[in-house]
């Protein structure tokens, strides 16, 4: 048989249960009021008292920024430094709303700058960008519905942008000049275009450049080269180019064969001897300048510059008064270029005479 002390401990036991469902399941929809007040007393406390920073908000850091180019006016002034110049993800840091953000990203969120907000003052010539201090406004941010914006870490954001200006510049055309010795070749000149971008760097650039022509022809002639690309170096990247293609003629010419050419325009001098007593008369008839017929090797001619050379009329010479007739020389010429005529004709004819009494 078992002990006295068994039966006594299971009967407790059950006695215990037993008391414990009975009050579980009577009055049920007494006790299950009473379970709906406290749930929406729970949701009452919890969105009305104020939330604790150390459980309530939470940081997403290295949001994106953008400078919204939809907010740029048409025809605006200003330019601003693209996207690719400004940092995707900086270290920025919002707080929100920690029972919004479990499921959330930072992906969810994006910086927008409207850079119409910006002053701009005019500095003259640089060499360099504006740098802008921007202040994070809420109307900046991005965001999914419901959830809130505590604050920027930092508040502000520093970047660089410039006003937008236009200049015209020449185009050099690259030739690649694989000729025989006897052979040359140059460009005709093509019309220069606008370079258009931010002042600082559309102030530094003074050309634009083709992409390389090879000219590799055995004969002379006239070579003819569509659609030629133009090209900017790296450090001018950002800048906009009028157009992006030229048409290019070359000429290729014989150094060694005989041309003439006409130099236009050049200074005539007078050369007197200021001891002697004898001065020009007709100085309001002689000519100032002239145009001078020349010939020589093509390869010479065509690097033949008019402003270096010098006419001149020697009257040191002469000691009797009276007309005469005086040649022009022309000087810093080279040795294989030949004077074949000249306008006005040489010689000129001269009057001296005594000076005028006072």
């Amino acid at each position: 048989m078992p002990s006295p002390s068994k039966p006594t401990y299971q009967v407790v036991r059950r006695s215990r249960w037993s008391t414990f469902w009975r009050w579980l399941i009577s009055d049920p929809w007494r006790k299950l009021v009473a379970l709906l007040m406290a749930f929406g007393f729970w949701v009452v406390l919890n969105y009305t008292l104020p939330r604790s920073d150390n459980h309530r908000w939470e940081t997403i850091s290295n949001i994106p920024i953008t400078i919204d180019p939809t907010t740029i006016p048409s025809g605006s002034q200003f330019y601003f430094v693209p996207q690719s110049l400004v940092p995707r993800e900086v270290s920025l840091a919002v707080a929100v709303d920690a029972w919004s953000v479990g499921h959330l990203t930072v992906r969810d969120f994006r910086i927008r700058i409207n850079p119409t907000h910006l002053e701009f003052t005019n500095d003259g010539l640089r060499t360099q960008p504006l740098e802008c201090t921007y202040t994070l406004l809420p109307t900046d941010l991005d965001k999914p519905n419901g959830v809130t914006l505590r604050g920027f870490k930092p508040g502000s954001i520093t970047f660089q942008w410039d006003r937008k200006i236009a200049k015209q510049v020449p185009v050099h055309v690259n030739l690649v000049n694989q000729l025989p010795d006897n052979l040359s070749c140059h460009a005709q000149p093509t019309p220069p275009l606008h370079v258009i971008g931010p002042a600082y760097l559309v102030n530094q650039i003074t050309a634009v450049e083709s992409e390389p022509i090879l000219i590799n022809h055995s004969e002379p002639g006239i070579l003819s080269f569509d659609h030629i690309q133009l090209q900017l170096p790296s450090q001018f990247s950002l800048l906009e180019l009028e157009r992006q293609f030229i048409d290019v003629t070359v000429e290729v010419t014989d150094n060694q064969r005989i041309q003439t050419r006409i130099l236009k325009d050049v200074r005539l001098n007078y050369l007197t001897n200021p001891d002697s007593a004898l001065v020009l008369q007709n100085t309001t008839r002689l000519p100032r300048s002239l145009n001078i017929y020349v010939s020589g090797p093509a390869g010479v001619l065509e690097q033949l510059d008019a402003s270096e050379l010098m006419a001149l009329c020697d009257l040191t010479a002469f000691s009797m008064p009276g007309p005469q007739d005086v040649p022009i020389q022309v000087m810093n010429l080279p040795p294989d270029v030949k004077v074949t005529r000249m306008l006005p004709h040489s010689p000129i004819r001269v009057i001296l005479g005594a000076p005028s009494a006072p």
